[in-house]
């Protein structure tokens, strides 16, 4: 899995040479901000141009739990010093190594949401918004910047609709260790491998 989520400047590289998508104003943020504003097929398809995918829920949950049931990447105590920046700012990528998992994958919480591969459909029911009754929502993870402890735990998840996109959502990749050439020439990759401590249930 990569240490880092996708950055401006790594989906630009890619872009420039396969054509991607790049969402509006994306091309003016900063090369280590954290790459927003896809939709998950638009993530998958820049994590397939590497070789890899997209994580599912359960392969992110064993990277930021480290396959135990920590609270939070670095335990089980709230210690809002290891996110260091001001609520709502987002923040270069691989700002706080101290938030790390047990693994040393960075802004797993903290500075923005992740896609995952994972989608699930709710049935229309009182009090659900209607526009997410009954289609694709693909699960979200992590916690954007915000210092509400609730949203940066290894357990909290959300839903986006397929198709949209969000400001505050971002992504990272996963692949077998050995997979693709571009996979390791991709500048920001920092593999960590999970497959050892994998099991059917976390996969």
């Amino acid at each position: 899995m990569d240490r880092f989520p996708v950055t401006v400047g790594d989906y630009l590289q890619q872009a420039e040479v396969a054509g991607l998508r790049v969402p509006g104003g994306g091309d003016a943020l900063a090369p280590q901000m954290p790459m927003v504003g896809l939709t998950a097929a638009q993530a998958s398809a820049s994590c397939a141009l590497r070789g890899a995918r997209l994580p599912t829920d359960g392969e992110w949950t064993l990277a930021a739990t480290g396959g135990d049931l920590r609270t939070y990447p670095w335990g089980d105590l709230w210690d809002e010093g290891r996110l260091g920046a001001e609520p709502l700012a987002m923040q270069p990528v691989g700002q706080h190594p101290d938030a790390a998992s047990p693994w040393g994958i960075e802004d797993l919480v903290g500075n923005i949401f992740h896609l995952t591969a994972t989608t699930i459909r709710i049935p229309a029911q009182p009090g659900w918004p209607p526009e997410h009754s009954d289609v694709p929502l693909s699960v979200v993870r992590g916690g954007c910047c915000s210092f509400q402890p609730s949203w940066n735990t290894t357990t909290f998840r959300t839903g986006l609709v397929a198709e949209q996109t969000s400001a505050w959502v971002g992504f990272r990749c996963v692949a077998a260790l050995g997979g693709g050439a571009g996979l390791l020439e991709h500048p920001h990759t920092g593999l960590v491998d999970l497959q050892p401590f994998a099991t059917e249930e976390a996969l």
